[in-house]
């Protein structure tokens, strides 16, 4: 695969694509189910009911088949029931119930992190880069229809971070953050702004440095990524069900028709 299979950021911002974004593809008798999803905690949201009919024909046609799930963000828990995981992983987490009760293994596409850390920090200041992961953490908890206390749900993540980035001599802290987002946007740091976080994360704007890095990660470093996992996975023989945010489902999906052609 090229770079130039995979649709750029700039023309997936020139016009708008449906919520959710789905498509199947298939080749001889494997199959590839792509729902391309709004992130919800939201049980009644209605891409729920769109995914489990999705999923539902998914199962159906590849029955007996060599079946995997491949989901966005890392591995998720199996919870114990759909209101729990919707509310606690979105709709990603209740993918990851769906494939535990049918028996299906599921991985999740991502770059390693110290690979992610270091290939961003070739590009980017560590500041932006650490601000980047963090205003994403910000932007999810303000997603959750129940909001753990900020200060906690924040500093598992940012410990992870400190874990797998690789820098030693990095500080990670909450503290740290802060201070880096009154330097980048002369502001004073209100966790529960979640239009602000949306805009700044956001990779198809440009309203700072933080885009950047945005488009940095998932245009250069992620739906590649994304892309040979999904390939390899079928190279080995797996009928596959994919989630990921929308706009994945629809800068990969020439690539993936073309493969599956």
């Amino acid at each position: 695969m090229s770079q130039s299979d995979l649709m750029s950021y700039a023309e997936y911002g020139s016009k708008e694509y449906p919520v959710p974004y789905m498509y199947h593809f298939s080749s001889g008798d494997q199959h590839l189910y792509f729902f391309g999803s709004s992130h919800t905690y939201n049980p009644n949201d209605e891409q729920i009911s769109k995914l489990e009919a999705f999923w539902a024909e998914f199962e159906a046609i590849t029955k007996g088949m060599q079946r995997k799930v491949l989901v966005e963000g890392g591995m998720r828990l199996v919870l114990n029931s759909k209101k729990e995981a919707i509310e606690t992983g979105g709709e990603i987490q209740y993918t990851a119930l769906l494939a535990a009760q049918s028996g299906i293994p599921v991985e999740s596409p991502e770059p390693p992190a110290s690979h992610w850390f270091q290939i961003l920090a070739s590009r980017f200041s560590k500041d932006a880069v650490a601000y980047y992961d963090f205003a994403r953490i910000c932007y999810q908890w303000n997603q959750k229809n129940v909001r753990p206390a900020f200060e906690s749900y924040v500093s598992n993540f940012l410990e992870s971070d400190t874990r797998n980035s690789g820098w030693s001599d990095y500080d990670f802290s909450l503290e740290h953050m802060k201070k880096i987002h009154y330097e980048l946007f002369h502001t004073v740091f209100k966790e529960d702004d979640k239009q602000f976080f949306y805009d700044i994360i956001n990779p198809t704007t440009s309203f700072s440095v933080i885009n950047e890095v945005s488009h940095a990660d998932d245009e250069g470093i992620r739906d590649t990524y994304i892309f040979l996992e999904i390939k390899r996975h079928l190279e080995e023989g797996k009928s596959l069900f994919i989630i990921y945010g929308q706009q994945h489902a629809v800068i990969l999906e020439a690539a993936l028709k073309k493969l599956m052609a």
